[in-house]
């Protein structure tokens, strides 16, 4: 196991910090990350592990919330997903998971993709709603505007951002969400 990059992060507004690696194992690649939360003066804990294949696509996503049973996503190679072993055919296609609790998933379609300056890709997501647990099907944009700088657009929700990464594609600062300590 090889340790190419950590992150750690704090947002203000989701009064939160976070530890992530991003770890080279055999043919694998693993993002893994602890993320504690404070609301209403109680912590919350999201322990992650994300599978992704040598290409970076995602195969199983491991979650474990202090306040719930662990949950697991498995994505099979024709693009179906698994949680906890049962299918969810309104994910058919989904690329990538989006935790949106952090910042760091969004360095799985950076990775996978790696487009040129100015060039916009689409990603497909199935995207985590950390209140809830529930899963969604999104539709998200980056567009490469310098070597480690990105644009972000969710067009369902109209939300915009920029992120800068390091060398390795891994997420350094989400707009004014999550910046690196």
């Amino acid at each position: 196991m090889n340790i190419i990059a950590e992150a750690r992060w704090r947002s203000r507004e989701l009064n939160s910090t976070e530890n992530c690696q991003l770890v080279r194992q055999q043919n694998q690649w693993l993002l893994r990350g602890d993320v504690t939360i404070v609301e209403s003066s109680k912590s919350v804990q999201w322990v992650y592990q994300i599978v992704c294949s040598n290409s970076w696509h995602t195969q199983e996503v491991r979650l474990q919330k202090s306040t719930m049973f662990p949950i697991t996503f498995s994505r099979t190679n024709d693009g179906k997903w698994y949680k906890n072993r049962v299918y969810l055919p309104y994910l058919d296609g989904a690329h990538d998971i989006d935790l949106g609790f952090t910042p760091a998933t969004n360095t799985l379609p950076i990775r996978r993709q790696q487009p040129k300056i100015n060039d916009t890709m689409v990603c497909h997501a199935a995207w985590l709603r950390e209140n809830d647990c529930s899963i969604l099907p999104v539709e998200q944009y980056y567009t490469r505007l310098e070597d480690n700088l990105y644009e972000y657009h969710n067009p369902t929700s109209g939300f915009r951002t920029q992120l800068e990464v390091d060398q390795h594609g891994l997420v350094r600062d989400y707009g004014d969400i999550w910046s690196s300590e």
